[in-house]
């Protein structure tokens, strides 16, 4: 019986020190934009943007927090092949509750704040005395960091300020900033790197419009993947390319390109 179970127990460490990195092994594409402000680092599963100013970020909490891993192992897990510009070692991320580097996400992040900026406000200088001293804390730290996002071409400050004054016009979206303002700390009460502050503010100005506000990839794959089963479902002369095309029409020419290739994935077998 001893040699069964040491039989097992050898053929099990064989398997996970030999046969299984064989079959999980990743490859991850690591880029830059056009403009060199950030890193495009992406897997057959998952798509990561990460700002200039979320390195310096995560350069310099390095020695601060407890609660983080590695980027490359939540993108590719420990078997990883690089292709492209070399992977910093030293890129570290904080735990986030939410999604906020995932490029999908960003997109719509991007969508939302372009089709407010096209709104006329007319407010002066922002007032934001009334607030909670809790909240108005935030505020001063994001004015006193205030981080260039390229994906959005302003400061975090500014972004903030341009939506307080929207938010001065609709109760709704005034509440969920300020929730949104909140959340913007970690369990350490310091700010979230500045994609992940930036991209709750911007969320707060679709809360009238829950199904426009920011997905990531994977929820995104789930909704096209049920629209696409439905129309397949109800239109069974229609082919496959058809019942894209129809998938497509649902979104904005934005993000388009990005779904079609999540499409792309699985078309050949459903």
């Amino acid at each position: 019986m001893k040699v069964i179970f040491l039989s097992i127990f050898l053929c099990l460490i064989y398997y996970i020190f030999f046969i299984k990195p064989i079959f999980y092994k990743k490859t991850i594409y690591v880029t830059r934009d056009k403009k060199n402000k950030k890193m495009l680092i992406s897997s057959k599963d998952t798509d990561y943007s990460i700002e200039q100013s979320d390195f310096n970020y995560y350069n310099d909490i390095n020695q601060e927090f407890n609660l983080r891993r590695q980027l490359y192992e939540t993108v590719t897990g420990p078997d990883l092949e690089v292709i492209g510009e070399p992977l910093p070692q030293n890129l570290i991320y904080e735990l986030d509750n939410q999604n906020v580097h995932d490029t999908f996400v960003q997109k719509d992040t991007q969508r939302i704040y372009n089709e407010f900026q096209r709104e006329p406000l007319y407010v002066s200088e922002p007032d934001f005395s009334s607030l909670d001293p809790e909240i108005l804390d935030i505020v001063h730290k994001i004015q006193k960091r205030n981080c260039y996002i390229s994906n959005l071409e302003n400061n975090e400050y500014s972004i903030l300020t341009n939506a307080w004054n929207k938010a001065q016009y609709n109760s709704n979206i005034k509440d969920n900033l300020i929730l949104q303002l909140k959340d913007s700390l970690n369990e350490n009460k310091e700010l979230y790197c500045p994609t992940g502050v930036v991209t709750r503010i911007v969320s707060s100005l679709s809360i009238e419009n829950p199904e426009q506000m920011p997905k990531d990839r994977g929820t995104v794959n789930t909704e096209v993947l049920a629209k696409f089963s439905k129309l397949q479902s109800e239109n069974e002369n229609l082919d496959k390319e058809s019942i894209r095309e129809l998938v497509l029409q649902d979104y904005p020419k934005e993000t388009v390109k990005s779904i079609d290739s999540l499409i792309d994935t699985w078309i050949d077998h459903i």
